[in-house]
Parts: C-alpha cells; structure tokens; sequence
C-alpha cells in the first residue's frame, strides 16, 4: 500500500463552502463524492432518497410526514464517499459533523485512516438524531485540509 497526501473533492447541497480541488475531481490519495443525506421514515424503517439532489424537496415538519416527506422522519443519515486509485489506505482523518444554526453539535464521528475496496471507493456515515425540527442543519465533511459543508432547513410550525 502506498500513503498519499491528503487531498479533498466536492460536497454539494443546498449552501455550499469549498476549497479546492473541484467536486467530484479525482486527486492522487483520495477524494470526496457523492454526499448524501436521507430520512430515516420511522414507520417503515426505510430510508429516503438523497435529500441533497431532489429537486425542490420541502424538509417542513418532516416528523408528522409533512413537506416532501413520503413518512414520518425524525433522523437523518449523512453519507459520503471516499474514491481512490484502487484499493489504498489514506491516513488521514474524516471528519463527520451535523451542527444546527448556532453551532451546537448535533452529531459528530470522526474515521481514523481511511481504506477504499479494490474499487476505489468507501463510503463512511453520519446518523443524526432528531434533526427532523432541528431548523437550519449544517453537514461538515473534513478531509486533511479541506473542508465542504452542505446546509439544509429541517423546519417545523403550524
């Protein structure tokens, strides 16, 4: 196995921050693609499609299986992927976070070296709990010295 440099590429979502290199971008020793954050339906025990790409989806009182919500959701999951060359071990650290709009941390996991199968890819997960009223949810993906955050509004009301 060979150890790279870190390097980081792209999460999207409805407000983005960035540094480069480009989403989706490939970078010697590993890069970041396909974020995705999908309700946990707690009536089924399913999960959504990707909140992040749907179009014009409502996350509105989601924990009464209102707005674009097919059911109830109290949860979310955050995924994302880490691609390589091939199956490799990058030592950097992943880091994993949900914060609401005033900063307090709703869920972190941090992934301590990363390996990527003989494909390339490994994709690491983020549960975070009541984020179904949470207001305005920030997912924070942190890879060596970048960094991508995706913002989206869990609101509730009558």
């Amino acid at each position: 196995m060979k150890f790279m440099k870190p390097v980081f590429a792209g999460l999207c979502g409805l407000a983005i921050t960035a540094t480069s290199p480009a989403f989706g971008e490939e970078q010697p020793g590993g890069y970041l693609a396909n974020p995705s954050v999908r309700l946990w339906y707690t009536e089924t025990g399913r999960l959504s499609d990707n909140v992040l790409t749907a179009d014009d989806f409502q996350l509105w009182n989601t924990v009464i299986g209102e707005g674009s919500a097919e059911e109830y959701a109290t949860d979310a999951l955050f995924t994302i992927d880490v691609r390589s060359d091939g199956h490799q071990y990058l030592p950097q650290t992943l880091m994993l976070t949900a914060t609401d709009s005033e900063g307090k941390v709703l869920a972190q996991r941090s992934y301590e070296g990363i390996l990527t199968g003989e494909g390339g890819n490994g994709t690491f997960a983020l549960w975070v709990q009541d984020a179904g009223c949470a207001g305005r949810v920030t997912f924070r993906a942190s890879f060596g010295a970048s960094t991508r955050t995706s913002t989206l509004d869990f609101d509730c009301g009558e």
